[in-house]
């Protein structure tokens, strides 16, 4: 993920040169261009080479624990705002036709979703065009269109959903035989998606222990309480308050101050 940090990279492959050729030196003693002396202009050549790559490979590392650490504030320490202020200058910087850039919109969009800023959301991926991307189209596009599922099932906007519900089955019809993994992740994100959008729709056929199997097995915590919320709210639709409840002191165990949980507080405030 060097493409976030190019002045970084630049700058480490220059420094892996200069060490090289300060190597070579003291190796050939100073006497690189040698009349006739071809191998030994040659293994110059490959050492400032083997210096570029280890620039190249070293900035490679830092910048993955650079961006890892970035995304540990939003789904470890579910600090969306946080990861907002980090995380968005430097994704300014990236060519937005790379897949790079597109993945980076579907981190931004989730950060401003957590913080119930859905507009702003939808607007970070909007134009986004993952099929004018000559690699990763199939699942750069199959992330764009679950981050929009995703949305429209928060902005309780049904019949958007299901378009997009649709437009992940055709993801996953094409990506059966090209991406068979894919296809497979594909088809459990219609799977709740489609269980959400019962829920929403106050639907009999709800799923519900799908669900709560959802929320037991979580390891992303704003998706956990957003999932919570939604059966809370649905629950309360079917009459069940107390279980609605149940879910709520649940989701308000730990506050990070995002959406679902000022919603959560609303609900409780209210029953």
């Amino acid at each position: 993920m060097v493409v976030y940090f190019r002045k970084m990279n630049t700058l480490f492959m220059i420094l892996g040169i200069v060490i090289a050729a300060a190597i070579g030196l003291v190796i050939f003693q100073g006497r690189i261009l040698v009349s006739n002396d071809i191998p030994r202009l040659f293994y110059f050549v490959l050492l400032l080479v083997a210096g570029l790559v280890c620039g190249r490979v070293a900035a490679a590392y830092i910048a993955n624990s650079r961006l890892r650490n970035l995304y540990a504030i939003l789904y470890q320490n579910n600090d969306p705002k946080g990861f907002i202020d980090a995380f968005e200058p430097l994704l300014r910087k990236v060519p937005k036709e790379l897949a790079e850039y597109m993945d980076g919109c579907c981190h931004l969009s989730f950060a401003h979703e957590a913080l119930g800023e859905f507009d702003q959301a939808d607007a970070v991926i909007r134009d986004l065009k993952p099929e004018d991307l000559k690699l990763h189209a199939l699942p750069v596009a199959a992330r764009i269109t679950n981050q929009k599922a995703n949305l429209r099932i928060l902005s309780n906007d049904p019949e958007e959903a299901k378009k997009m519900i649709n437009d992940l089955d055709m993801l996953r019809q094409a990506s059966e035989k090209r991406a068979p993994m894919l296809a497979q992740n594909l088809a459990e994100c219609i799977k709740l998606h489609t269980a959400r959008l019962n829920a929403l729709q106050n639907s009999a056929e709800t799923d519900t222990a799908y669900l709560a199997d959802e929320i037991a097995n979580a390891t992303n915590e704003i998706h956990k309480k957003e999932i919570q919320l939604e059966l809370a709210q649905f629950f309360l639709l079917q009459g069940r308050t107390e279980e609605a409840k149940e879910l709520l002191d649940e989701l308000l165990a730990s506050a990070h101050s995002l959406y679902a949980e000022k919603k959560a507080g609303e609900i409780l405030s209210a029953l």
